[in-house]
């Protein structure tokens, strides 16, 4: 499922939002995404079709939650900044002020809870399990047809508590990010 979250405690939908590079007139919503999870974020070398300029960085992010950032931005009056982040720094750069909202495939925990305010779900996904289309589970239809698989997901991440579901699972360290999971799976590491 995919919501915004802001920071806890905040009033209105967007708490905290405000100017960047010390100029106060600018009203600025800084949103943080991994950019490395297509069809939701990316990032790409150029600005075509309408990819917003990631700050600090020579590259240009787009997906889905970049147009809901466009369109919650050009509600508000703001102009958009899209902060590349890696998925653990996503929580501590909202709190800390860093970025006024993430928009991501966040799933709501009683720890998240905690510190973050999320939104009403803008969209709702399908959590499945990626094998090699030749391998082993490439047959697989459930948790069940998965037994014994050597099996990871993405760092603090609710999918990775989901590996517990597998019968039997060897499961390996978490990992930070998706491009990661793709290569260890495409080289055999995991199944």
């Amino acid at each position: 499922m995919r919501r915004v979250v802001t920071r806890s405690g905040g009033t209105g939908l967007i708490p905290g939002c405000g100017a960047s590079s010390g100029n106060w007139d600018k009203k600025v919503l800084r949103v943080g995404m991994e950019c490395a999870y297509a069809p939701f974020n990316w990032a790409q070398n150029d600005d075509s079709n309408g990819a917003v300029k990631i700050t600090d960085a020579d590259q240009y992010a787009m997906g889905y939650d970049v147009l809901m950032a466009k369109k919650i931005a050009e509600g508000m009056g703001y102009t958009l900044e899209i902060h590349k982040m890696e998925w653990d720094g996503l929580i501590p750069a909202v709190n800390t002020g860093k970025i006024d909202v993430v928009l991501a495939g966040m799933s709501i925990t009683d720890k998240r809870k905690q510190t973050v305010d999320f939104s009403d779900v803008y969209y709702n996904a399908s959590i499945v399990a990626l094998v090699k289309k030749d391998g082993k589970y490439a047959d697989a239809k459930s948790v069940t047809d998965l037994n014994g698989a050597v099996a990871t997901s993405q760092l603090n991440t609710v999918w990775y508590d989901l590996i517990d579901q597998i019968p039997n699972a060897n499961k390996q360290p978490a990992m930070d990010n998706v491009p990661g999971m793709v290569v260890a799976l495409t080289s055999g590491k995991v199944e």
